[in-house]
């Protein structure tokens, strides 16, 4: 009989990564490796990786160095966009026994399988079906791969183009985590807006199939991270949000609020262009939308970025900021750009948008204070304190609640708020049934 191989995998990055962190743990279980949650015991470590900043490919390689310092004997493998984009910069470090990247991560399972278990061939085929990342919510990437090459960006070489699913496909997702008991399912993709765009469709049609579908099944849909292009796509995201089939959250990754700026990052959009967009949801009563800049871009001068900071003041509706000092990638244009901006008028800047945004987002949350909120219990947090998510996005602690009330939609009433920015919370009571 075959000895046991055990496995753990370590995820760095975004939902997507997580996402298919699930899938590969499904993938390995199907083929007879053992689950282990230890990594310091694991036979094989897989780390999927990111490479979105220097910042985190750093973590990345901290966390080799320290998984092979205390484990000489265990198999790592480096897979996800880091081992995409720099390979060979990864062999180099001599940390790891296997790279690989997104577009050959279909190879790695079976390359693992033939060295450990040539014995187990069969598989079951869950590729692409819906995964939990939470007990409370169903994730389905919907789309893969990125066709805008913006300057300061890896992703379109780590994910290659997009490649869509079936709409057909998401349907039978959709379905298993309905009848999985899920109450939300979040649908990803690295250029969600563009979805289809490969295979003769579109988001548009997809959330009309989804919802003539299961519109009356209760089940809410949520989506990731919509690029501000194409104005017809959000036409039919408001129509399906004032239907109550799609969450009243949006976020729209603008990256700047000046033109100059958008056009050295190849964004393919105005400021204009941001201010039409958003005035089309202004009628949306409570509806959170929250955008990401990229501050210190090479050439943004101090007169730009006080544009970017005005605009985002004008627009409307908007309850938060997520701020990404900018950090220069190895073989993007915008590593070789001139007037690179120094760190500390960086970090300044950063300070100012993250001031903002706690403001926008206090304010929004401020407007549910002695309110009666509907939201999704979603875990326990600490001394019986428990977290929950309106559809809105808005993050409440909550006491009053159990295990019970895990994955269903309670009425909270709404005392106080505290935190700062990203950690800002509304703080209620379950309400009694």
């Amino acid at each position: 009989m075959q000895n046991k191989i055990t496995f753990s995998i370590i995820t760095f990055g975004c939902k997507i990564n997580q996402y298919e962190s699930n899938e590969f743990f499904a993938e390995m279980v199907s083929r007879g490796f053992c689950p282990e949650n230890e990594d310091s015991i694991a036979d094989v470590i897989i780390i999927n990786s990111c490479s979105v900043t220097n910042k985190t490919e750093k973590k990345i390689l901290k966390k080799t160095r320290k998984l092979r310092r205390e484990r000489s004997d265990c198999y790592i493998v480096l897979a996800g966009c880091f081992g995409e984009v720099y390979p060979e910069d990864i062999k180099k470090k001599g940390n790891v026994d296997y790279v690989t990247g997104n577009l050959k991560r279909s190879n790695l399972i079976e390359f693992l399988n033939n060295r450990f278990l040539p014995e187990i061939i069969e598989s079951s085929n869950i590729l692409s079906s819906c995964v939990a990342i939470k007990r409370t919510r169903s994730f389905l990437k919907v789309t893969d791969g990125c066709n805008n090459k913006c300057t300061y960006c890896v992703i379109w070489k780590a994910r290659g183009k997009i490649i869509s699913e079936s709409i057909e496909k998401v349907a039978l997702g959709v379905r298993k985590a309905i009848d999985d008991g899920f109450k939300e399912i979040v649908l990803l993709g690295t250029q969600l807006s563009c979805y289809g765009n490969d295979i003769g469709t579109s988001l548009s049609v997809l959330i009309e199939k989804l919802y003539d579908e299961f519109g009356s099944s209760g089940i809410m849909i949520r989506l990731s991270s919509l690029e501000p292009v194409q104005i017809n796509i959000f036409q039919s995201v408001i129509e399906y949000i004032r239907k109550g089939f799609i969450c009243r959250h949006l976020h729209i990754p603008v990256q700047s609020m000046a033109d100059s700026v958008l056009k050295g990052m190849h964004r393919n959009y105005s400021v204009a262009d941001i201010f039409e967009l958003f005035e089309m949801f202004k009628d949306i009563p409570k509806i959170s939308i929250g955008v990401d800049i990229i501050t210190g871009f090479p050439g943004e001068t101090e007169t730009e970025f006080f544009e970017t900071l005005e605009n985002l003041k004008k627009l409307k509706p908007l309850s938060y900021i997520h701020v990404f000092p900018f950090s220069p990638k190895k073989d993007t244009p915008a590593e070789t750009y001139s007037e690179q901006v120094n760190g500390k008028d960086k970090k300044g800047r950063a300070t100012i948008l993250n001031d903002l945004s706690d403001q926008l987002r206090r304010s929004f949350y401020s407007k549910f204070i002695n309110t009666t909120l509907e939201a999704l219990i979603e875990e326990m947090k600490k001394d019986d304190i428990y977290e929950a998510t309106t559809d809105n996005f808005v993050k409440i602690l909550v006491r009053g609640a159990s295990e019970k009330n895990i994955n269903k939609i309670e009425k909270i009433e709404i005392v106080d708020i505290t935190g700062y920015n990203t950690s800002l919370r509304l703080t209620g009571l379950l309400r009694p049934e």
